[in-house]
Parts: C-alpha cells; sequence; structure tokens
C-alpha cells in the first residue's frame, strides 16, 4: 500500500469521527432532539454499560459486521458522554483525546521512549504499566485492590482481584492446588445445608466457592465471564428443547435434556 493511500485512509478517519462529534453537536444545538438535550453524563451511564456489553456479545459471535455496529454505539456513547461535559464547560473532548493520547504514550515507553527499555513479554509490559501508574502518574492507593473499580460486576471484581492478588505472589503454587480450595469451599457449602445451625452462613460459604472458582478459571487462563456464558448458551439451547417437548413430570425434562445434549455435542464434533 503506497503513503498516498495510508493517508487517504487517515484522513478518512479523522473526517468519520469528526462526523461523530459534529452529529452529537448538531443533536444538542437549538433545533436538535429533545431527549437528548434531556440527557447528562449520569443519565447517560446505563446506555454506556447496555452498549458495551451487547459489543462484547458481538465480539464474540465473531462476526465483523454485528462488531462494527455495536463498537460504533459504544464509540458514541462515550463521545456523546464526552460531549455533555464539554457544553458544561468541565473539560472539552478535545481535552479528553490528547489526555488519552498521553497517557497511552506515556504508558508504552518502549514503544516511544527510551530503546534502553528492557521490555521484551506480556509480562513485562504489565510490570511497567503498574509501575508508570503508581509511581509516576502518582495515583494514590490504599490497595493493590482499589485499582479495581467499585462499579464491576461482581464475577469480573472477584476475576481482577484475584488477578492482583496473584500479581503480588499471593496465589497458590499450581492449578491443582487451586482447585483443592474449590473441594473445601465445596465441603463446607455441604456442612452449611447439612447443619441447620449453620444455615445462616450458606450465602457466606457459597459466595467461597464461587471466588475459588473464579480463582481456578485465572490460573487455567480462561475468563470466567466467556466460560458461564459459553454454559449459558448450552443451557438455553437444551431447555428450549425440553420446553418443545412438553414434558409432563421431570423425568420428560430429564429424559429431553439429554437428548438435547446429545444433539449438542453431535454439532459441535461436527463443526469441528
Amino acid at each position: 500500500m503506497s503513503g498516498k493511500e495510508n493517508n487517504s485512509s487517515d484522513e478518512d478517519t479523522k473526517e468519520a469521527l469528526f462526523g461523530l462529534y459534529d452529529l452529537a453537536k448538531t443533536l444538542m444545538g437549538k433545533n436538535g432532539c429533545p431527549w437528548d438535550k434531556a440527557q447528562t453524563p449520569l443519565t447517560m451511564r446505563q446506555y454506556l454499560v447496555e452498549e458495551t456489553f451487547e459489543a462484547v456479545d458481538a465480539i464474540g459471535e465473531e462476526n465483523p459486521q454485528h462488531a462494527k455496529e455495536e463498537l460504533g454505539d459504544v464509540l458514541y456513547n462515550a463521545l456523546f458522554i464526552s460531549y455533555l461535559y464539554e457544553l458544561a464547560e468541565d473539560f472539552t473532548v478535545s481535552d479528553m483525546a490528547q489526555s488519552m493520547r498521553q497517557k497511552m504514550v506515556g504508558r508504552h515507553p518502549h514503544v516511544f521512549g527510551s530503546t534502553d527499555e528492557k521490555i521484551k513479554t506480556e509480562a513485562d509490559v504489565n510490570l511497567k504499566w503498574d509501575e508508570i501508574k503508581h509511581c509516576k502518574e502518582g495515583r494514590a492507593r490504599k490497595s493493590v485492590l482499589d485499582e479495581v473499580p467499585a462499579s464491576f460486576p461482581p464475577l469480573l471484581k472477584a476475576f481482577k482481584y484475584v488477578k492482583k492478588a496473584a500479581s503480588k505472589g499471593f496465589d497458590w503454587p499450581t492449578t491443582e492446588d487451586a482447585l483443592l480450595k474449590v473441594k473445601e469451599e465445596t465441603l463446607e457449602v455441604e456442612e452449611a445445608l447439612a447443619d441447620e445451625k449453620k444455615s445462616e452462613h450458606l450465602e457466606e460459604e457459597l459466595g467461597d466457592l464461587l471466588l475459588a472458582v473464579v480463582n481456578v478459571c485465572r490460573k487455567c487462563r480462561v475468563s470466567p465471564d466467556v466460560a458461564l456464558e459459553g454454559a449459558l448458551k448450552k443451557f438455553y439451547f437444551r431447555y428450549t428443547h425440553v420446553e418443545q417437548g412438553q414434558p409432563k413430570n421431570l423425568d420428560d425434562m430429564i429424559k429431553l435434556w439429554k437428548e438435547a445434549k446429545t444433539e449438542q455435542n453431535s454439532l459441535i464434533d461436527k463443526t469441528n
């Protein structure tokens, strides 16, 4: 590809991004949209979260066209919220973009800075990233866990917590050790179920069990969100088959469930 083609592509990108900014200005302008004008950064939070999850789903489907649409929604929501701050004179969209660029450049000294940086692996990058955040950017924190946003969904927060703790050496030596913890927590759940005096601790014990399973996911380099989403898709396929079979009792349901499981496994084998 020639340099001219590269420049043309860059210009197209700049024009497209400015077009989104101009769209936000129009919608918030004198003859704009009443709904848009009624929004604030606080009211837009839920839409940003929803659009982000929809984008994650589209990426998981490995459908580029769907991903393009959903990522566009995320991009516009982020830009629109930034423009709301601009209208309130808190900061401009330009401030936001420039600040982000400066931060990313600063966190990649091995790319934009000294060639003496001994960063060769992903692990090296992660260590340098944390060092820059806390030493150079001066982010105050009581604990390494404070780096995890409080508003994260519990499953994601659990994964981030155990990952942060492990980065500081608080980790099981092997995956098998982590799995033994799952078995230990399972036994404690069983004890809480069997002993009425401990029943009040059941929720606590189940929480400990879930956290232990999340830690095994981390040890196996598996995202618990992705793993659970896969399990939910299987459950949906199998349970809808059960519903369609119009079962009269639990035995019928189990039979239909097994049929769906066999069919699903067969489909997977054909795909592979």
